[in-house]
């Protein structure tokens, strides 16, 4: 397996747009290696570019061809893998955060279908490659014309996606609406009978909706959404420990440095030693 990961400095005023990434990156997936599962606090945009890959989702396998795009919500259960064994499967990625991206989701079928077929889109990869570019050689530029190009980026996908999939009403949507509140607002508290009131649901009914959707309970989901986010800003290299521990929903810190060991295996500072030693090489 070979990686390329790029991240980029987290600047406040990024804050001030709908938009932003953290981090991106190009792969090569040997037939040999193990299927990706790791569970992110962000979605994440993969285009192939050469060889084949599987995206699994939901209990369902879908085939990536050179030029597709797969669109995967990172904090929902997924896999993906090189398909078959006669070539390696090459991709970009690139994750994405921002206003709307959970209810689009929702609206655009994904979780039923997470690909935007080449033929449908039009030629994507010199758009993903900009932005990625963006993060590779640290570009200056500004956060608003990032949050635009991510803008037009989703139009784009959105436009190839005529039908109102599966997603858009019930259960999953009370659900994708739900998870853009708690990550809206993921610095405050979120007992599980505030997301059941915000739902509509009983306590009970949202446990049972996160087991099945998301094979995790809404304690342990937030939990991980938390940590999966101070993992990104502890890569960006963004602010004190216990600065991204508050913003992250923490205001103890060795709650938020039992949590993080609890997931990771490591404290918030061994974390972000091995992520500056990783960039150095």
């Amino acid at each position: 397996m070979n990686d390329a990961i790029y991240y980029r400095r987290v600047d406040m005023d990024a804050n001030l747009f709908p938009y932003r990434s953290l981090v991106a990156g190009a792969r090569r997936a040997d037939p040999r290696d193990p299927a990706v599962t790791h569970r992110f606090h962000e979605h994440c945009f993969i285009l192939t570019r050469a060889g084949r890959g599987t995206i699994e989702l939901a209990g369902r396998r879908h085939l990536a061809l050179p030029g597709d795009i797969a669109w995967i919500d990172t904090s929902r259960a997924y896999a993906h893998h090189c398909h078959g064994e006669a070539e390696c499967w090459h991709y970009i990625w690139i994750s994405l955060h921002g206003f709307g991206l959970e209810a689009l989701h929702a609206k655009l079928a994904l979780l039923a279908n997470p690909l935007f077929r080449s033929q449908d889109i039009g030629p994507m990869d010199s758009i993903l490659s900009a932005m990625i570019d963006r993060l590779k050689f640290a570009m200056a530029a500004a956060d608003g014309d990032i949050s635009a190009d991510i803008a037009a980026f989703l139009a784009q996908l959105a436009r190839s996606r005529t039908e109102i999939g599966e997603g858009s009403h019930g259960q999953t949507d009370r659900l994708s609406t739900l998870a853009a509140k708690v990550r809206a607002a993921i610095d405050q508290a979120w007992p599980v009978p505030r997301m059941a009131a915000f739902s509509g649901l009983s306590p009970s009914q949202l446990h049972r909706l996160f087991r099945q959707q998301l094979g995790a309970t809404p304690a342990e989901w937030l939990r991980s959404e938390r940590i999966n986010l101070a993992r990104r800003y502890l890569d960006s290299g963004f602010e004190r420990i216990a600065t991204i521990g508050a913003l992250c929903g923490y205001s103890d810190p060795f709650h938020f440095s039992r949590d993080f060991r609890k997931l990771t295996g490591m404290s918030p500072r061994q974390y972000r030693r091995s992520s500056e030693t990783a960039a150095l090489q």
